[in-house]
């Protein structure tokens, strides 16, 4: 349990935290070789990305009334740059994980950045700051659409050529 409410699956428990959010103390309940264990914890924001050699930049648009995060890594300079959109597998994970913890993704986009090209990443709903419903309950053409929507928001960084997209699909 997280105050008082039951946890059946991950999914409850992300969506138990975010709504109780960054700073506030909670309880966890939880049951281990027979005992009961009951532990406070206050919770704070995840660390975000950094780089040494390039800007990494944390972005939003609006769908549907919810924000929807997106991360941009920028190489030095003005630009424009050409950039590639990163269109990750299927599941429900977040596309911010920051250094040390391993992500190939991340991994394979950073190398692009500092190989002069922009980045993009637009985190499907409900995962990380991403609001709306739940990962699991979308749809493929949800997904889809998701992704057009933030796809369109890019117009408003002049660092990107737009003439030079680049897709970057990845699954299983």
């Amino acid at each position: 349990k997280v105050d008082q409410r039951m946890l059946f699956s991950p999914t409850d428990v992300s969506t138990a935290l975010k709504a109780s959010g960054v700073g506030k103390t909670v309880t966890f309940e939880l049951a281990r070789n027979g005992k009961l264990i009951k532990q406070k914890v206050k919770l704070r924001e995840v660390p975000k990305e950094t780089a040494a050699d390039f800007e990494v930049l944390y972005e939003s648009f609006e769908l549907d009334g919810n924000l929807r995060r997106m991360i941009l890594t920028k190489p030095a300079g003005n630009g424009p740059f050409p950039f590639v959109v990163m269109m990750g597998g299927i599941g429900c994970y977040s596309v911010d994980i920051a250094p040390p913890q391993p992500f190939a993704y991340r991994d394979i986009l950073y190398d692009f950045t500092r190989n002069g090209f922009a980045t993009v990443r637009i985190e499907k709903t409900g995962m990380g700051d991403s609001q709306g419903p739940p990962c699991a309950a979308q749809s493929f053409f949800g997904e889809v659409r998701g992704l057009e929507e933030g796809i369109k928001s890019l117009d408003r960084f002049a660092f990107l050529d737009k003439n030079k997209m680049l897709y970057f699909g990845h699954s299983m």
